[in-house]
């Protein structure tokens, strides 16, 4: 799917790779019944936005690794109660891959460790949930992204 402008609403986040040689949109759509925004996901490459589907929703942040051939997001498995995951895109071979399921989280960080290995990267993701209290509670994992993963074609990222 292509988006034909690179206009922003007012609630649209733009996000830059680190080289600065592509950006995101997440284009704002709406809030979940139990407050967060959701959004769809749009990737620019050389003035061209190329998306996975208006019927995909997003988080409100996305983490680019250091070189850019990879961005971690939390994609919205539903609308109706936080079912989440953190999702990550490989731009350069065209592929995704559902990395962790958040269950009843959302996610709050991911940090991209340095790795001398273009064959797999180390992540911290943090997620976050709410206390009985309301008081926000966070939990850090760390996870390799390698070839061991349940990579599936992201087709749509071929359109660059």
């Amino acid at each position: 799917m292509k988006r034909h402008t690179s206009d922003l609403g007012p609630l649209d986040v733009l996000i830059s790779s680190p080289k600065n040689d592509r950006s995101i949109i997440l284009e704002y759509f709406g809030e979940v019944p139990f407050g967060p925004p959701y959004f769809a996901l749009w990737i620019e490459h050389q003035g061209n936005f190329v998306g996975p589907s208006t019927r995909d929703f997003y988080g409100d942040k996305a983490f680019w690794s250091h070189d850019g051939r990879y961005l971690a997001l939390e994609r919205w498995l539903s609308l109706e109660v936080p079912d989440n995951c953190l999702l990550i895109l490989d731009l350069i071979l065209a592929r995704q891959c559902l990395a962790a399921r958040l269950r009843m989280k959302f996610l709050h960080d991911v940090i991209w460790h340095p790795t001398e290995s273009e064959s797999h990267r180390l992540i911290t993701y943090q997620a976050e949930w709410f206390g009985d209290n309301g008081e926000p509670l966070r939990t850090a994992t760390k996870l390799v992204i390698d070839d061991r993963l349940d990579w599936t074609s992201a087709n749509w990222l071929t359109e660059f």
